[in-house]
């Protein structure tokens, strides 16, 4: 028991600190490659229906509130895989 340690409490509030962090980074990393692979899976469902790029790209921005540059350079990463 170190409830009346003070320096101790402090090093445990840094460790839980620590681990927020962390915790934060991998849930932000996971979000992040959900996102695009959602990015992914429209653009070559939607290659797969003849959906001209323009269109594509509307969906892309509309739906994932991208850029018109971020959208074409999704666009064209995986377009190549269609």
């Amino acid at each position: 028991d170190f409830s009346g340690n003070e320096e101790l409490w402090e090093e445990a509030k840094k460790v839980r600190g620590i681990g927020q962090r962390i915790a934060e980074e991998v849930w932000e990393e996971a979000s992040e490659k959900a996102t695009e692979k959602g990015i992914q899976i429209l653009v070559l469902d939607n290659l797969e229906e003849q959906v001209p790029e323009e269109r594509i790209l509307a969906k892309l921005q509309r739906r994932y509130n991208l850029t018109e540059e971020k959208a074409k350079e999704y666009y064209d990463r995986f377009a190549v895989e269609a």
